[in-house]
């Protein structure tokens, strides 16, 4: 249901109706962010004075409108805190200064907000969503240690349908429809 909604990782749902509004408010915690398995996370902290800095949070809130029976609308939003680089008391000996590591990562704040609507207006089922993706990414650590200036973060995407429902009127399931998807990538992806 939509572009940034849906998570199946361990966490918490609050959830509740009142009427014809629908909230759901969730907390989810992603344990494997890091390319490193964590055999090899340990080590890196042990043995080669490496520090992982590997937390993801994602915090999301869905607020549902149903207009009635066969319309509604949806309004998203989700917070993601990703931290994925290691951290190292060692200097490489290629570049003095920065960190030695091969892994790769950086700090990540995004946010996503959107809008959906679905419905049903006679034989004719329109979709539609718009969302939206912000924030920066900072402190960010290449694969052999070098490091990168911070980044934002900024894209746009669309989505729409419309289906016409012709089962009634031919006797058996059929459902053409037409549809459309944009997303703009990052504004500035250097």
């Amino acid at each position: 249901a939509g572009f940034l909604y849906g998570d199946d990782d361990p966490g918490f749902w609050f959830t509740g109706d009142f009427d014809s509004i629908e909230f759901k408010v969730g907390y989810h915690k992603k344990l494997e962010n890091n390319f490193a398995s964590r055999d090899e996370a340990d080590f890196l902290e042990k043995e080669a004075g490496i520090e992982a800095d590997n937390d993801r949070d994602i915090y999301s809130a869905m607020l549902t409108y149903h207009i009635n029976d066969d319309n509604e609308v949806r309004f998203m939003g989700l917070y993601d805190r990703m931290n994925t680089r290691a951290e190292s008391e060692i200097d490489s000996p290629l570049t003095p200064g920065e960190p030695l590591t091969d892994q790769k990562g950086a700090d990540v704040d995004t946010y996503r907000l959107g809008f959906l609507y679905t419905g049903k207006l006679g034989i004719i089922e329109p979709e539609f969503e718009i969302a939206y993706q912000g924030g920066e990414a900072e402190n960010i650590t290449t694969e052999f240690g070098g490091t990168l200036p911070d980044q934002d973060i900024e894209a746009y995407a669309l989505y729409g349908d419309v289906a016409v429902n012709l089962t009634d009127i031919v006797g058996f399931k059929v459902i053409p429809h037409v549809g459309f998807m944009y997303t703009s990538g990052d504004d500035d992806p250097d």
